[in-house]
């Protein structure tokens, strides 16, 4: 294998710009944090453009060859992790093509420079507001510095939807009290600026200091201290908003979208309440997503026009109906809907109202085509919105439109990129698409940051049951019910592996638990339908199926016509007769089967 490059060049493909020398790819400007052997991968592709490269000679560059393992496995991922940071596809390359049994080949056309000349980003400025640092711990400061970013990054947003990109606040809340530099959170997140500050809180008195950061050279462009009463937290935000607008010299929208970030309470106790809802809901388990309702309700209580605590009343529910125990769909989606309608008819210019109904829409409702008119006209609104990315990502998968929702997922993983759930959803829709090795690389790199989070668990189990990968499938499944056990649905899915590994005593005794459990309390009937699939008793099966129908549960809407898993039953006659009832039921809805 010949060297076709100078190693100093370098060199241009697509968006891209990769640096020999430096080791450093670049996109549109932007560095992008490549491992090691993924860049050696890169390299030898681009300094021998149009070659086959043979797999062996990757082995050889990429490992030792007193290295033990699956060497061609390890290949596989470290190709399929590139091609994901490529937004690239193996079924329709754009950079790299597989060649079966020869290897890969760079297909893009390149250029070649020798000196290192970064280019200004094109497109949209890109900015991160961290947590504002505090002078204490009492639990009020915590609430108030915790939701003060994300009441920026949300105005922000609104503010200025095409000519900002805003990261998202799950993204940002780990860098609390991190001792990293400007430079290499600014790395981490891809972005031009970074906003920073810190807050003191007396009883009668707020002190606010920020400055805005170019992550470049690190030089500090603006810097402003504020003091606020204490009575008024909402002028914080608006105050601090504007002026980090102005400095960016950025252009006011039309009014419809300025109007759109109107004050959403005059009530600081409201306000105060708000934020302790958004804190507990992010914790994200039964306990803390119904604290997190009595915190929102408590808001609307306090101001009956606070439209972003309606939002958070109807999220909060949608999450606790999809976990599949905390009662009937119908006992959680309908308060959903009722507070995202509320939620809409005060202001119909935030974009949280829209996705938040949206998600009744697709997941209880089966109003498919009216949650996809939600879900852009949300992003019509605030363009940042990663939550509508994604959720818009799984409709998408739904509906089999699987490029479609794959970009959906990738664009949520841009604006949110440290937030698990936006890379679980490009793993789900990688799966659902059948991808099966994209969607093992993408969820296997989650599990790496948080090797318990039972929802990745979940889906990579499924995957490598699809893959026949069945000691694998059983084992990060068993980990999985060990750290989620209340979950019936992660019960079921292992179910379903001990079924397709052929290990059914084990499967039956899976169905037999989850009988115990629905004689307590709810239990969904898609748990049981994923079971008997996998045991292939076609009878239970639909009559599970049949059930899980009539109840509205959120998983059969979004899986019976889609997940692999379910498979084998497509070719059943009371498979087409059920989707014939769910057509005349849902005829204008755009669901379908």
């Amino acid at each position: 294998m010949g060297t076709s490059l100078q190693k100093e060049a370098v060199i241009r493909f697509g968006e891209f710009e990769a640096n020999l020398r430096q080791r450093e790819l670049r996109k549109q400007g932007q560095r992008i944090a490549l491992p090691e052997k993924l860049f050696e991968i890169l390299a030898v592709l681009l300094e021998n453009p149009g070659e086959i490269i043979s797999r062996e000679d990757l082995y050889s560059r990429l490992w030792s060859t007193a290295l033990q393992g699956d060497l061609e496995h390890n290949l596989n991922v470290c190709v399929s992790k590139l091609r994901h940071t490529l937004s690239d596809s193996a079924g329709n390359p754009r950079y790299i093509q597989t060649l079966s049994g020869r290897g890969y080949r760079l297909i893009a056309p390149v250029e070649v420079e020798q000196d290192w000349q970064p280019e200004r980003q094109s497109g949209r400025p890109r900015l991160a507001v961290l947590p504002f640092e505090t002078s204490d711990v009492a639990p009020e400061q915590f609430y108030f510095s915790d939701g003060l970013a994300g009441e920026i990054i949300t105005q922000l947003g609104h503010l200025y939807p095409h000519r900002l990109g805003v990261i998202a606040r799950s993204s940002v809340l780990k860098y609390r009290g991190s001792a990293k530099s400007v430079a290499q959170i600014g790395q981490e997140l891809k972005v031009n600026y970074i906003l920073e500050g810190s807050m003191r809180m007396s009883q009668e008195h707020l002190h606010i200091t920020v400055q805005l950061v170019q992550v470049r050279d690190q030089t500090c462009i603006w810097a402003e201290s504020f003091d606020y009463p204490r009575a008024d937290p909402k002028t914080i935000q608006n105050d601090i908003a504007e002026r980090v607008a102005q400095k960016l010299g950025l252009e006011l929208l039309p009014e419809q979208a300025a109007a759109s970030v109107k004050q959403n309470t005059l009530s600081p106790e409201a306000h105060l309440a708000y934020l302790k809802g958004c804190y507990y809901q992010s914790k994200a388990t039964a306990e803390t997503l119904r604290k997190s309702i009595e915190c929102f309700e408590r808001a609307t209580q306090l101001d009956p026009a606070y439209g972003l605590a309606y939002c958070g009343i109807s999220y909060s529910y949608s999450i606790i109906g999809l976990l599949g125990f905390a009662g009937p769909p119908k006992e959680c989606f309908l308060p959903a809907a009722k507070a995202a309608r509320a939620a809409l008819r005060i202001n119909a210019n935030l974009s949280a109202p829209h996705v938040s109904l949206a998600i009744v829409k697709y997941l209880y409702e089966w109003d498919w085509a009216g949650s996809e008119k939600l879900f852009r006209r949300a992003l019509e609104l605030n363009p940042s919105d990663a939550l509508a990315y994604r959720m818009l990502g799984y409709l998408l998968s739904s509906q089999r439109r699987h490029e479609a929702a794959i970009d959906e997922a990738r664009r949520a993983c841009e604006l949110d990129p440290v937030s698990l759930l936006s890379n679980v959803c490009l793993g789900a829709t990688y799966y659902l698409a059948r991808r099966y090795d994209e969607a093992i690389a993408t969820l296997q790199d989650i599990l790496n940051v948080k090797p318990n989070f039972g929802i990745a668990m979940k889906w990579l189990g499924a995957t490598y049951s699809l893959k026949s990968m069945h000691t694998e499938a059983i084992h990060i499944l068993e980990k999985a019910r060990m750290h989620y056990s209340r979950n019936p649905l992660i019960l079921a899915w292992l179910g379903a592996a001990y079924a397709r590994a052929g290990r059914k005593a084990q499967a039956r005794m899976v169905l037999d638990e989850l009988a115990r459990r629905a004689a307590e309390r709810y239990v969904s009937a898609f748990a049981f339908a994923l079971v008997y699939a996998g045991l292939e008793q076609s009878d239970q099966n639909f009559k599970y199926l049949e059930k899980a129908f009539e109840e509205h549960c959120p998983f059969f809407g979004a899986l019976l016509g889609v997940d692999p898993m379910l498979d084998a039953l497509r070719s059943d006659p009371r498979y087409h007769a059920l989707a014939d009832r769910i057509r005349k039921a849902h005829s204008r809805t755009g669901f379908k089967i």
